[in-house]
């Protein structure tokens, strides 16, 4: 099942992807994003995308078996 997504650069450079009621899903690590979402350019301000939800759930889980 997809998504809908809006994915803002924060101004430390994190990124934070939200669903589009702009409630937050996820806070992403520059380095972490690269390499999860590698068709979503590191230099948007604002990006909307059809994101699937178990990929949403696979970096929740990562982080926090991380912590």
């Amino acid at each position: 099942m997809k998504q809908q997504v809006i994915i803002t650069k924060s101004v430390c450079g994190w990124f934070n992807v939200k669903n589009t009621d702009h409630e937050l899903l996820l806070n992403i690590a520059p380095d972490v994003f690269k390499k999860h979402f590698p068709e979503v350019s590191e230099d948007i301000c604002v990006a909307c995308l059809e994101l699937d939800i178990s990929r949403m759930l696979e970096l929740k889980n990562k982080k926090k078996v991380g912590s």
